[in-house]
């Protein structure tokens, strides 16, 4: 419904176009919502008619309208504000003493005077003073960041709405061990729920890993080590990846940490927030470790640019959800869950034998391992393993690209795809697993063959458009990640150079190097 409105020019606030940060919020006046563009609106909201227009596919007319105020919004009063970083900005506002919240659930901010609206984790525990903490971090040429850097000024009227989201500390967890994971001023909604863990007396042992890219990034160190010497269950991990790291902080990316300290990770509960590349990787590490889905609570800083100087549109077309993945459309959808496969391959353990048993052969074998060109074998397990995942239980625990765009640009035959599929079929059945669920599995391997096998390259589609074929394009980077060339760290809001066909990156040092490689023909 968001592509619609947008297509017709129609005036609707929105940001991540994920069902997350509930900015597109939207009143239903007929119609039936469907059930993906209510599911994480709260029940009150729910009740009254509310859905998001970014995750809605309607199966019938609908009439909405804009939300109403006095359903959404609250009066708030900016307390203070003070830099907690060089490029971070810690924000203090006064509620009324009714609003009820948990650290780590985050509300959506209105600048006042127009329609522009931001989503901020929530820092703070609540407390004798009805007063919520937030991080922003300052972006080139943003439009909220630099209005809450350079002119938000103490004693402002302004508008919230929310709190939103479920990624909070709960008394079911006390018992359990807790593995926090943020990075930049993903540390926002971490920074509150290991106080309240902490504060109610949470039993299990705590580790929190912020992960940085130099050392003034490092903020709230000084305040976490406090609670580190005061907590003996509570270690804080400081981790800086672009720079030789002070004594005491680790020298790297926090993904290469937690696969080393914590390599089995069944019974704990996992809190994630940060950029969306973070995210992601970091699910994948926990989830091939042994942590349940259900325990894994995520916060994926997602965002439209609000940039005013962002990426340039490319020359694309727009794309039917029903036109055929040979001709730009998204392809298969997900097979049905088979939980007795799941249960069968003893909740994931099989998987994972069978990918490090897969991966390395293939990383050996000449046929395949041009198709994974700076890619890492550990990567892949732990992409395969969540992909796996989801298709066997139906849980949401992969956030790439499906086969379709993930294949696009590579030209497979179905002897190649025999070949492949022949080797992963041995690999299962090294595990001992009976005839009729190695059957069962094979059947899976095969469902998407008509996404991935084909004589010539598919174009790849996001979000309904459909991308250049090849080339390089240059854009501004939402989130922080790393060079595809040196290994560097390329910071939030940096230029770089993007290989559309291979998704690989380039630094701006990397940049002029890469552009004049035929990095195609190298592949």
């Amino acid at each position: 419904m968001l592509d619609a409105l947008m297509r017709q020019g129609a005036e609707i606030p929105f940001s991540c176009r994920g069902g997350v940060c509930q900015v597109c919020l939207q009143r239903c006046v007929s119609g039936e919502p469907s059930a993906a563009s209510v599911a994480t609106v709260s029940p009150e909201l729910r009740h009254k008619g509310y859905f998001l227009p970014c995750t809605c596919i309607p199966t019938g007319d609908m009439e909405f309208e804009a939300p109403r105020r006095e359903d959404l919004v609250v009066s708030a009063t900016v307390e203070r504000k003070s830099l907690l970083a060089p490029d971070v900005m810690g924000v203090w506002v006064r509620v009324p003493e009714s609003f009820v919240y948990e650290p780590g659930q985050f509300i959506t901010l209105h600048r006042p005077g127009d329609l522009l609206m931001r989503s901020y984790s929530v820092a703070s525990v609540p407390g004798a003073e009805p007063i919520l903490e937030f991080h922003v971090r300052r972006m080139p040429d943003g439009e909220m960041s630099g209005w809450i850097f350079n002119e938000m000024s103490e004693g402002e009227e302004l508008e919230i709405q929310g709190p939103f989201g479920t990624c909070h500390y709960t008394a079911a967890m006390s018992g359990s061990p807790l593995l926090l994971l943020g990075g930049g001023t993903g540390l926002a909604p971490l920074w509150g729920v290991v106080r309240k863990a902490l504060e109610a007396g949470h039993q299990g042992e705590i580790h929190l890993y912020h992960g940085v890219g130099t050392m003034p990034d490092l903020y709230r160190h000084g305040e976490l080590k406090a609670l580190e010497a005061e907590y003996p269950s509570f270690t804080y991990h400081p981790c800086v990846s672009g720079e030789d790291a002070a004594d005491g902080v680790c020298r790297g990316r926090i993904h290469a940490m937690i696969r080393g300290e914590h390599p089995e990770l069944q019974g704990w509960q996992v809190f994630i927030a940060g950029p969306p590349d973070m995210v992601s990787a970091a699910q994948g590490i926990v989830l091939a470790a042994g942590a349940a889905a259900e325990d894994v609570h995520a916060d994926s800083f997602e965002y439209r640019d609000l940039r005013t100087e962002g990426r340039a549109p490319s020359s694309v077309v727009g794309v039917e959800e029903d036109t055929p993945a040979a001709e730009g459309g998204p392809g298969l959808d997900w097979p049905p869950a088979d939980l007795d496969l799941w249960n069968a391959v003893d909740g994931g353990r099989v998987i994972r034998e069978v990918l490090e048993d897969f991966y390395p052969r293939v990383f050996a074998d000449p046929r395949l391992k041009p198709f994974f060109a700076g890619l890492t074998e550990q990567r892949l397990i732990e992409k395969q393993y969540a992909f796996l995942r989801q298709i066997f239980t139906g849980e949401k625990t992969y956030f790439g690209g499906r086969p379709r765009n993930a294949h696009h640009w590579m030209v497979i035959s179905d002897e190649l795809f025999d070949y492949r599929a022949r080797i992963m079929e041995e690999c299962i059945r090294r595990t001992g697993l009976a005839e009729p669920l190695v059957e069962r599995w094979m059947e899976v391997e095969d469902y998407y063959r008509p996404d991935i096998v084909k004589d010539k390259p598919f174009p790849r589609v996001a979000a309904g458009i459909v991308q250049p074929m090849d080339g390089y394009e240059d854009f501004v980077m939402e989130a922080g990640s790393l060079c595809d060339s040196c290994f560097q760290e390329i910071p939030a809001g940096t230029r770089i150079r993007y290989h559309v066909r291979l998704g690989t990156m380039y630094c701006p040092g990397c940049s002029q190097a890469e552009s004049t490689d035929d990095v195609a023909a190298s592949v």
